[in-house]
């Protein structure tokens, strides 16, 4: 599942495992299309509304307030957001394939285990497709000079299946460009 890949300038680690896969995936995409102007230094600091998040708080970060805020800040930068209700999630995989490309553009939420923790969904950027699967990033570690990706290898049955048997992780979100 772990692939490594050296001068890669948009893999970047997840700085608060439990509270910012929103800024992160974000962050991915926004350096992956080189887009100008923008502080990656503190990115995942300012975007994570839930850094100070107490247990059995509300959350603040979702796609619409994370993105609006990136938006506001940076005005050129173009990001939009579809939620996509039970029962479509075979919509959600098409929509998903028009944004795959030689850069990851799009973010997915899903939850990966959701016949066993149905609330517990992941933010995560899509690479790449075949005929039958996605390759989503779990998680990004540096090593040894090399970034070591943690990718989720999806069919794109089980990606419907997930998103239509799932009780969160109904959207998408994507840098239009």
């Amino acid at each position: 599942m772990t692939k490594q890949f050296k001068n890669k300038h948009y893999f970047v680690p997840q700085k608060r495992p439990d509270s910012g896969c929103i800024p992160w995936g974000y962050e991915i995409i926004l350096r992956a299309a080189n887009v100008p102007g923008i502080n990656f230094q503190t990115f995942q600091d300012d975007f994570d509304f839930d850094k100070y998040h107490q247990h059995g708080e509300s959350g603040m970060n979702n796609f619409d307030t994370v993105s609006k805020a990136i938006m506001k800040r940076y005005p050129h930068v173009v990001l939009g957001t579809k939620i996509f209700s039970r029962g479509q999630g075979e919509d959600k995989l098409q929509f998903v394939e028009k944004y795959i490309g030689e850069i990851p553009r799009i973010l997915v939420s899903i939850c990966p285990e959701p016949d066993l923790n149905p609330k517990a969904f992941h933010i995560m950027p899509v690479l790449s497709s075949t005929n039958d699967s996605l390759v989503l990033l779990y998680s990004v570690k540096k090593a040894n000079d090399a970034w070591q990706l943690d990718m989720l290898h999806m069919s794109k049955a089980e990606f419907v299946h997930k998103h239509d048997v799932g009780t969160d992780g109904c959207d998408v979100a994507f840098l239009d460009m």
